[in-house]
């Protein structure tokens, strides 16, 4: 993995062993386990040494763009709607699932728009980037985290009872895919883009 310094690489080094296999409730338990470094917060425009092509950094964007983006903008309100659904068929269905889903649809949002507009286009032509930028991504990142632990919690770690209706059961399923696309999301934008801007 790059990195610019060797105390960051050694922690970006654990985080990435960690990740192996990817589950998706390991990316709270990282945040517990290595808290971030004082050099973590260098407020300045940073580049990597290791410069990155424009077009490497093009076909990481993209991939990012595609694959999680545009795919999380849509399965969400989805499994709002599939919510909604389960729980005006059973009374027992957890209450506080919607307006969990729905708060991480905004932030997801918020978040996702705030890479589009800011950080991708710069990223897209391999051009420095501010290390202030990437750090409030990664703590939005952070914040991602603890709605997927709550997100566990309240589907019984994604796993329909017994009783369940086939929706339920689709509902557990594309929570189960939403948690673990969104942990491999952030893992891609943690250890693999910003570290190639130096970040």
């Amino acid at each position: 993995m790059l990195s610019g310094g060797d105390e960051c690489g050694s922690r970006r080094g654990r985080v990435q062993s960690a990740l192996r296999p990817i589950n998706w409730y390991c990316l709270y338990q990282i945040n517990g386990i290595l808290p971030r470094q004082p050099g973590d917060h260098v407020m300045t425009v940073t580049h990597n040494d290791d410069a990155i092509s424009p077009q490497e950094a093009a076909a990481l964007v993209d991939l990012i763009l595609d694959r999680y983006h545009a795919v999380q903008r849509a399965e969400v309100p989805a499994l709002i709607r599939l919510a909604r659904q389960v729980q005006a068929q059973h009374p027992d269905a957890p209450r506080e699932l919607v307006p969990l889903l729905e708060r991480m649809r905004v932030n997801l949002d918020a978040h996702m728009q705030k890479e589009e507009d800011g950080l991708f286009p710069a990223m897209r032509l391999a051009e420095p980037v501010s290390a202030v930028a990437v750090e409030i991504m990664r703590d939005e990142h952070d914040d991602h985290a603890k709605h997927l632990r709550d997100l566990q919690r309240l589907t019984n770690d994604h796993t329909p009872p017994t009783h369940a209706s086939l929706e339920w059961r689709q509902l557990c399923a594309g929570t189960r895919k939403l948690a673990d696309d969104l942990v491999e999301h952030i893992r891609l934008e943690n250890e693999v883009l910003f570290p190639r801007f130096g970040a």
